[in-house]
């Protein structure tokens, strides 16, 4: 009786997670130009194929891509050195 129930909750976490799994989108910013949200919400939904961005019409509107800022990776750890061997 409880496995119905724990199908359907495992079947939705499942199609969730989907979304979730695909490439991230960037940011996307017209470089010295004021905009506002829904000038570039306009142009993005001219610009959908679809369910995918096409980046070219971005492009042509004036937008681009821009990642956010991520911290730099830390550097690995240096192996300690031993002397008197």
């Amino acid at each position: 009786m409880l496995i119905r129930p724990a199908l359907g909750i495992l079947a939705l976490l499942l199609l969730s997670e989907s979304g979730c799994a695909s490439k991230e989108e960037p940011l996307w910013q017209k470089l010295g130009k004021e905009y506002t949200t829904a000038e570039f919400n306009r142009d993005r939904d001219s610009c959908m194929k679809g369910r995918k961005l096409d980046y070219a019409c971005m492009k042509a509107k004036g937008w681009e891509p821009v990642s956010p800022d991520r911290p730099e990776p830390s550097p690995p750890p240096s192996p300690e050195r031993r002397s008197g061997y």
